[in-house]
């Protein structure tokens, strides 16, 4: 078999899955017990001082959060760190977690860079995947995120789907998590970036975690 029909095969594989993925989430659905606040995240994380960002209704209408976390933290006049979490009680049609793969491409951001790596905050480690971003002015920044469901954190759309289709079959809630962190580049420091994220994540880790329904479920 040449190249171009292993690919085929393989394109109407994943098709095929993600359709059957698709019909075990809209067919076997448990909603969660637990009450999301992601508004109950602290505001003042020291020495980080959060401020809310506004979401137009646009996007409210095109995200269909059930959950959305939307702020800018700093120290004094540091660069800022913009903190966002989208949570789904359900993944249904129109009402799905976007990937940042996907969604800063559509912004105009360029994927220069990305890295998966491991990461221990408080009592547990997850891996997390780091984004280096570029636009057409030639401005740097740099993102982290990952996913998260009833079965752990994952960096992967794939892993993602394959984890929510996990919860149906098994009588799981089918909610989710995307938990992402950006700051900018300064004089393209893509070190000195990093280097703030991680420091935010140490402190924001487990407050996040407090607030998101899947640390308290067994995998």
């Amino acid at each position: 078999m040449d190249r171009k029909s292993i690919a085929l095969a393989l394109g109407a594989c994943l098709t095929a899955a993600g359709a059957a993925g698709g019909h075990v989430l809209r067919e076997n659905r448990t909603d969660p017990v637990e009450e999301v606040r992601l508004d109950r995240f602290p505001m003042e994380l020291a020495p980080y001082r959060g401020v809310q960002l506004e979401v137009t209704e646009r996007v409210l209408q095109q995200l269909q959060s059930d959950g959305l976390l939307l702020r800018e933290y700093a120290i004094d006049e540091n660069p800022a760190i913009w903190v966002y979490v989208d949570y789904h009680r359900a993944q249904r049609m129109g009402a799905q977690i976007h990937s940042p793969r996907n969604c800063y491409p559509g912004a105009g951001w360029t994927v220069l860079d990305a890295a998966v790596e491991t990461r221990r905050v408080a009592d547990r480690s997850f891996p997390v995947c780091w984004l280096t971003l570029g636009d057409a002015e030639g401005a740097r920044r740099v993102a982290l995120f990952w996913f998260e469901t009833r079965w752990g954190t994952s960096t992967s759309e794939l892993a993602l789907k394959r984890d929510l289709v996990r919860s149906a079959i098994a009588g799981r809630p089918t909610d989710a998590a995307l938990v992402r962190l950006s700051t900018d580049a300064i004089d393209d420091d893509i070190d000195a970036a990093r280097a703030r994220l991680a420091a935010f994540l140490e402190r924001a880790g487990q407050p996040l975690a407090d607030e998101l329904p899947f640390a308290r479920t067994p995998g």
